[in-house]
């Protein structure tokens, strides 16, 4: 090996490196934001880091927006709502579906589509589906949010419960998770 070759191989494997570490802080501020919005902080202000694409190309080019592996082991709701934050544009039930198998997130049941619909239809305090059937982050509809924040009060004084673990949704955690109940409750697809 020539000292190119070892000077490129240097800088791919530092590249990596970097890659590695900008994902995992990207990771960990977006789980700080998640956490203090969920108990009504202000989140603590974060240093910005260089955009892997340009705003024009986000969400157009999968293969500059996401690296295989980093939504594993992440739920479907987590990586779904990285995923839409990285693109900063509603999507498709589709293409998030896409995004996220490219990703490596790890789909249940015998329709992954019906499964993340289901999901992401029930996660009202994270999503919202637009009139054109795309899903979007629902920070970026602060009316809709200020209303489903009120109708969620308003619920939990009457008893409705609502855990992080439910990724925002009305519905109780439940046991049976068998994939026929996944496709029926899906509804769409």
């Amino acid at each position: 090996m020539d000292a190119r070759q070892l000077l490129e191989q240097l800088v791919s494997e530092h590249r990596e490196k970097w890659t590695s570490s900008l994902q995992e802080f990207r990771k960990e501020a977006e789980m700080i934001r998640l956490i203090a919005e969920k108990i009504g902080v202000e989140a603590p202000l974060l240093p910005t880091l260089p955009e892997e694409a340009s705003e024009e190309s986000a969400g157009d080019d999968l293969a500059s927006l996401i690296e295989p592996g980093m939504f594993y082991s992440m739920s479907q709701t987590e990586a779904a709502a990285m995923y839409l934050a990285r693109v900063k544009k509603a999507r498709t039930l589709d293409d998030i579906l896409e995004a996220l198998r490219k990703g490596g997130a790890t789909f249940t049941g015998k329709d992954p589509r019906a499964t993340l619909y289901t999901q992401l239809v029930r996660a009202t305090l994270k999503f919202v589906k637009l009139p054109t059937g795309e899903f979007a982050l629902l920070d970026w509809y602060e009316k809709e949010k200020q209303k489903r924040m009120k109708s969620f009060s308003d619920d939990s004084r009457k008893g409705r419960k609502d855990t992080a673990k439910n990724g925002g949704s009305r519905e109780p955690e439940s046991d049976d998770t068998s994939e026929e109940q996944e496709e029926v409750d899906a509804g769409e697809p």
